[in-house]
């Protein structure tokens, strides 16, 4: 925790203490003197939206579900944290964006040039489900976290970036994603477009399950993931291949890198993986704070 964190911590402790305090002597007088029991819980019904601002402050401190939650604790700092998905999560190790348009982005995968094979996310089920890779380098965040994160009735929303070799970029933004469980096949649900006219590759993955090389579960006759040599959510096959072959650029081979393959306006472009992309969620509106 940071010094900045650990202060905010210790106020928030320090006034619930003072709060429970407090109230402690008007409960020794309810006991004695039932009369005043109303205007004792009138008292604490005024404490009750700063108690539970407090408590909520405490529980994202501590145990933050998302980067969101450590963002709204006082964490300003880009860079990989421990975050709780579920209650009874033991952590996992994320990488967060605190900075990109408002920050709070928990980062799901990045691909980039760290030396990797170009097979490094041509995975079986069970890697994909559990997450693979480095925090600071290419990772995939892992399928069951995926769904833990989004499976909450707060709403998430995805943000995608993909670089070309000259530093171009092209962002695509969703304002709705969720991923199904693993019996479900990670199934997931995607929607509310915005970015580049008619360069939407997700447009055809909506309600798709998550396919791998040992596991296939797209729409077509033939397995998708090992045609195109990764996990993802094949339809029947792809425009989008985001956990495809880190070929780096211009590739004689047929869609099976690195692809967004719907751009402004032209499609069917299966010959270009892009050198840098990365994937990240935050929560898509956050309920206010408790006041």
């Amino acid at each position: 925790m940071s010094f900045q964190n650990a202060r905010h911590h210790d106020r928030s402790v320090i006034m619930l203490l003072c709060i429970l305090i407090g109230m402690a002597p008007a409960f020794v007088v309810v006991s004695a003197n039932p009369v005043a029991a109303l205007a004792v819980l009138e008292r604490a019904e005024n404490h009750v939206g700063e108690l539970s601002k407090i408590v909520l402050d405490l529980k994202k401190s501590l145990r933050p579900r998302d980067c969101g939650d450590l963002l709204k604790a006082g964490q300003i700092n880009s860079g990989v944290y421990v975050i709780f998905p579920t209650s009874d999560s033991k952590g996992t190790s994320v990488s967060c964006d605190m900075e990109t348009d408002g920050g709070g982005w928990t980062v799901i995968q990045n691909r980039g040039q760290y030396g990797n094979s170009v097979y490094y996310f041509y995975r079986n089920w069970t890697e994909y489900a559990n997450g693979f890779g480095d925090s600071y380098k290419e990772f995939w965040i892992g399928n069951d976290v995926l769904h833990a994160l989004t499976s909450e009735d707060r709403g998430f929303s995805l943000r995608i970036e993909l670089k070309n070799e000259t530093g171009e970029s092209l962002v695509a933004n969703y304002k709705i994603f969720k991923v199904a469980s693993q019996a479900n096949l990670y199934k997931m649900t995607v929607g509310g477009y915005s970015g580049p006219s008619d360069s939407d590759s997700f447009i055809s993955t909506n309600g798709i399950n998550f396919s791998t090389f040992d596991s296939d579960n797209d729409n077509h006759n033939t397995n998708c993931a090992t045609t195109y040599k990764g996990g993802w959510w094949y339809a029947a096959c792809h425009i989008s291949n985001l956990n495809g072959l880190n070929l780096n650029g211009p590739h004689a081979s047929f869609a099976d890198g690195i692809e967004w393959s719907r751009r402004n306006h032209v499609g069917g472009l299966y010959h270009y993986s892009y050198p840098e992309a990365r994937m990240m969620i935050r929560e898509a509106n956050p309920m206010p704070e408790a006041v």
